[in-house]
C-alpha cells in the first residue's frame, strides 16, 4: 500500500525509535544526499530532521513510498534496525496483504446470509452468552456486523487489516474491553473517534491514529480494572479501502468485540452479550490453537 502525506503522523511515530539514523534511512528511501545534507544543516534535533525527511519523501508520488520500502530501509546494514523492521513488517506489510482478499465478495456473501437468516427466522446461540434474535437487512442497506471470537483470535488485527492501519489496539495480552463500532467514512482517512456519554454531556471526540489508539488502549485498561465505561457507544469513523472501491457500498458498521471467553470479567461479558444480540450478522474468528478447548466450548 502506497504512503502519502496524510500518513506522516503514523510513519513518524513508527520510525521514532530509529530517529538517530534518519540520514541513512533517507538514503535507503531514495532521498538524495544533497537534500539530506540540507536537512542536517537546518535541523540539529534528530526528531525534527526525521519529520522533515518524511515530509519530503511522502510528497514524492513517483515512485510512491510504501511500508515495504520502509521495512527494507530499516533492514539495510547501514541502518541495522532489524527488530523494528520485523515489527513494522508484521504491523503493516503482512496486515495489508489481507486486503488482497475478495473483501467485496465476502460482504455480498454476508448480505445473502442475512437475507436467508431473516427469511428462516432462526435463532442462534453463542456459547452461554445470549440468544441471537432474527437479523434484518433494512431498506437503506444498513448492515451491522461484528467480529466475534475467543480472546486473541485476531478480531482487532483483522479489522486493522481491512482499515489498512493499526488503529485498534493489539497486544500479546487480551486487549479489547470496550466495544468499538467502525463506520466507513472516506472523508476521515486518519480516523475520528466519537464517544456518546450516558449523560447529557457533549460527545467525546478524538482525531488521528496515534491519539485514537492511545485513548482506546487506556480505555480498555480502565474497563479491565472493573470500572464502568463512560460511553454508551464508541464509533470510529474512518476510510475503509475495500468499501470505497465498491460501486454501491452499503452503509456498514463493523463492531470490534471483546473475547467471548472473558472469564471473571462480568461487566465485559455482559456488554459483549448485548452487542452481539444487536448485530444483524457476525463473523466468527477461530483460533486454531483453541479448537475443542474448554474456552471454545
Amino acid at each position: 500500500m502506497s504512503l502519502s502525506e496524510t500518513d506522516l503522523s503514523v510513519v513518524l511515530q513508527d520510525l521514532y525509535p530509529a530517529r538517530a539514523k534518519w540520514y541513512n534511512i533517507g538514503l535507503q528511501l531514495g532521498v538524495s544526499a544533497n537534500d539530506l545534507d540540507a536537512i542536517r544543516s537546518q535541523y540539529v534535533n534528530p526528531d525534527d530532521a526525521l519529520r522533515e525527511l518524511l515530509k519530503k519523501r511522502l510528497k514524492i508520488v513517483d515512485p510512491a513510498p510504501t511500508w515495504g520500502a520502509v521495512v527494507g530501509a530499516l533492514r539495510n546494514t547501514t541502518v541495522g534496525e532489524f527488530q523494528l523492521a520485523e515489527k513494522l513488517q508484521h504491523k503493516h506489510v503482512r496486515a495489508a496483504s489481507l486486503q488482497g482478499l475478495k473483501a467485496a465478495n465476502l460482504l455480498q456473501n454476508v448480505e445473502s446470509a442475512i437475507k436467508i437468516a431473516d427469511a428462516l427466522g432462526e435463532k442462534k446461540r453463542v456459547g452461554d452468552l445470549t440468544t441471537i434474535t432474527r437479523p434484518r437487512l433494512t431498506e437503506t442497506r444498513w448492515l451491522e456486523i461484528g467480529f466475534v471470537g475467543l480472546i486473541k483470535a485476531g478480531k482487532s488485527s483483522t479489522l486493522n487489516a481491512l482499515i489498512g492501519m493499526e488503529i485498534l489496539p493489539v497486544s500479546i495480552q487480551a486487549q479489547t474491553a470496550a466495544e468499538v463500532y467502525v463506520v466507513s467514512d472516506p472523508s476521515k482517512p486518519n480516523g475520528q473517534l466519537v464517544g456518546k456519554y450516558s449523560s447529557n454531556q457533549s460527545d467525546f471526540v478524538c482525531n488521528g491514529v496515534p491519539d485514537i489508539e492511545a485513548h482506546l488502549r487506556q480505555l480498555n485498561e480502565t474497563v479491565r480494572e472493573g470500572q464502568r465505561c463512560p460511553f454508551t457507544k464508541l464509533t470510529l469513523h474512518i476510510r475503509v479501502p475495500f468499501l470505497s472501491q465498491m460501486q454501491d457500498p452499503p452503509s456498514l458498521s463493523i463492531s470490534d468485540t471483546a473475547g467471548t471467553d472473558e472469564a471473571g470479567v462480568a461487566n465485559i461479558k455482559q456488554k459483549s452479550a448485548l452487542v452481539i444480540n444487536h448485530l444483524a450478522a457476525f463473523v466468527v474468528l477461530l483460533n486454531y490453537r483453541a479448537l475443542k478447548s474448554e474456552s471454545e466450548q
